[in-house]
């Protein structure tokens, strides 16, 4: 095959990839697909959900959906990146499998709502004690414990190169954790 055609083909090749792979919400219509520097999260399944609303209820906690509604200024299919804070409601920190994720409540373009996660170690590492954005940067290695102060601000115990464990800076995670269209994602 001359290299024009070898070239021709894997465009090709690159073009189908990309069109079969769109992220989108399960409820949604309107495909997004994100830049590749985003680490995507999931959308919970039906179960998970109804037992995340369970035990929200449980608890006495109100879901918050007053940042789920669609305001005067949104145009349907405008949701390819925005912040979750903007977009998401009843965001909170769970364990998943061992690993820290940030769960909330997520509105896609088409309306619908779903619970959505991301695991943070996907997101953060320990940088000698303190956390910094990285692709699967497996922060937890090195940090244990948390605190989450208004939906957006994450600290963590982090050791440091002397070996020494102190509370890391708190991390503004709405600096990279966006929704892609209904599904929490980080740009790292």
């Amino acid at each position: 095959m001359h290299f024009a055609a070898a070239a021709t083909a894997a465009i090709v090749l690159m073009a189908r990839s990309a069109l079969a792979s769109p992220v989108a919400s399960p409820s949604s219509s309107v495909p997004t697909v994100a830049p590749t520097s985003v680490m995507l999260g999931e959308i919970l399944s039906e179960a998970e959900s109804a037992a995340k609303d369970a035990e929200l209820a449980a608890a006495g906690v109100a879901v918050d959906e007053s940042v789920l509604a669609f305001s005067a200024g949104d145009a349907e299919g405008s949701l390819d990146k925005r912040s979750y804070l903007g977009t998401c409601g009843s965001c909170g920190i769970a364990t998943v499998n061992g690993e820290y994720a940030l769960e909330c409540r997520c509105r896609n373009s088409a309306g619908a709502v779903d619970w959505t996660r991301i695991v943070l170690n996907r997101c953060l590492a320990n940088a000698n004690g303190q956390l910094d954005w990285r692709r699967n940067g497996g922060f937890q290695g090195s940090c244990s414990s948390y605190v989450l102060e208004g939906n957006r601000n994450f600290q963590s115990k982090c050791r440091n190169n002397a070996g020494a464990t102190n509370w890391a800076w708190a991390k503004n995670l709405e600096e990279r954790i966006h929704n892609w269209n209904g599904v929490l994602g980080c740009d790292v």
